[in-house]
């Protein structure tokens, strides 16, 4: 009876054999984590499957949900500010930066975004000519194509604020791209033009939005709002580096910037037009506090574009380190910045002997900005008893849970529970983009 069973069995294995060995197609397949382009290029939802992909990409927008992800004014700290400085502090902001010896973010890995927008870029069109009849569908084509115009534009910013000069590429680079591969560096301005270009593409494209509400996409205003702020950077950058070494072999600076003084103006006159996007808790006690340490922005008429984390899926550990200084200090120049109540700068000579001294009679953002301890500003409110900021954390356990400048940062902590967020339930959302910096690059 045993010998019956292993002869079939040996006799099923032969035949499942013989028949994949029989067809050649059953080996010749697409691997299930690569695209097929004969037939995956068929759909809008195709398209809008494969732009999902940018979103959730680190290098186009900081997710801010891993160890270490320390929120959104580490940027500042990490990538050089004159507001804000880490125990290791930026060397190229310091003078101190050499050039590099090896090829730190100019590997393939560095470019391997802005690869996956052009292949984007390159297949759409497949899509195009099966749903160019159907106004529906093309209006959902050109909201994903919009949506890829504003990933590249956020590339090569990045890459701006880096190299300066660099090659542009807007179709997908390959072996035989020869062109491509050898071509030059072109001009800073030039490189902004073309993100300039796409920007006003994206504009076209995308859909607006009229009221608060939270889709988790990209649209009109928020392109706008990218464009007016790669316009200012831009311009500014010619402007005050026209005579040094860092200037633009022709200057362009006027141009740049009343590029952004068109496009922030053009949002201006949507806000004044539909009531959106504008301002929040104008008025409000402590509204420039809440307006950055919330869970949920779907009521912001503001905030125009946030991420939002979902506890045991993807979440935010910025809590957790904001409440103990996260490695990060506001400097002294950016305090003594903030003006008196009347509008005059502190003079030379004013009273910093205390946290408490310093915010008297001055702009009420600079209390809301830094931490004071005067029995107000909270580190947990719902601990029993709340408990409030006493002074600097020097000497926290990582540098991640300490202040290297005694300037500790309030401006984003939330701190409305009764201790730091275990981890996988931290949910304190990620600003992007809000409408109070497209006024300020206007009245810039």
């Amino acid at each position: 009876m045993k010998m019956k069973k292993i002869k079939y069995i040996i006799g099923i294995a032969a035949f499942s054999l013989l028949a994949v060995s029989c067809n050649d197609s059953f080996m010749d397949r697409t691997p299930l984590t690569e695209i097929d382009d004969a037939k995956y290029w068929s759909t809008t939802n195709d398209l809008k499957l494969y732009i999902n992909n940018l979103y959730d990409r680190n290098d186009l927008l900081a997710r801010e949900d891993g160890w270490g992800s320390i929120g959104p004014y580490g940027w500042d700290g990490d990538d050089g500010s004159d507001t804000q400085v880490r125990y290791q502090y930026n060397t190229r902001m310091n003078g101190e930066q050499t050039i590099p010896s090896d090829d730190a973010g100019w590997a393939y890995g560095d470019w391997e975004a802005l690869r996956s927008i052009n292949y984007f870029m390159d297949r759409y069109p497949l899509v195009e000519e099966l749903v160019a009849s159907d106004v529906e569908k093309m209006k959902e084509l050109r909201q994903y194509v919009g949506e890829a115009l504003f990933f590249r534009s956020i590339f090569y910013f990045n890459k701006l604020r880096r190299y300066g000069d660099l090659p542009w590429a807007s179709t997908l680079v390959t072996q035989t791209s020869e062109d491509l591969l050898y071509q030059e560096r072109l001009p800073r301005n030039q490189i902004v033009d073309s993100i300039m270009l796409d920007l006003d593409r994206a504009v076209e494209y995308l859909p607006s939005q009229s009221s608060p509400g939270w889709t988790g996409r990209i649209n009109k205003q928020v392109a706008m709002a990218l464009q007016a702020r790669i316009a200012l950077y831009e311009g500014t950058w010619e402007k005050y580096h026209a005579n040094d070494d860092f200037k633009a072999a022709v200057n362009q600076s006027t141009r740049f910037l009343e590029k952004a003084a068109q496009v922030s103006g053009e949002l201006i006159t949507m806000s004044e037009t539909s009531g959106y996007p504008a301002l929040d808790n104008v008025g409000v006690e402590n509204g420039y506090r809440d307006l950055f340490n919330q869970e949920d922005y779907s009521t912001s008429s503001e905030v125009i574009f946030w991420r939002k984390y979902q506890a045991g899926v993807i979440n935010s550990i910025w809590d957790r380190y904001s409440a103990n200084g996260a490695g990060r200090g506001a400097t002294k120049s950016l305090v003594d910045s903030y003006l008196r109540m009347d509008g005059t700068p502190v003079p030379a000579n004013y009273d910093d002997a205390t946290l408490v001294s310093i915010t008297q009679n001055r702009d009420p953002r600079l209390e809301q900005t830094i931490q004071i301890n005067d029995r107000k500003h909270l580190r947990w409110e719902k601990a029993n008893p709340p408990i409030y900021f006493i002074a600097p954390a020097f000497d926290g356990w990582d540098s991640e849970e300490s202040c290297p400048t005694g300037y500790q940062t309030y401006k984003g902590h939330n701190f409305r529970y009764a201790e730091a967020r275990p981890a996988g339930l931290g949910l304190q959302a990620l600003i992007y983009f809000r409408f109070g910096e497209t006024l300020l690059i206007y009245a810039e």
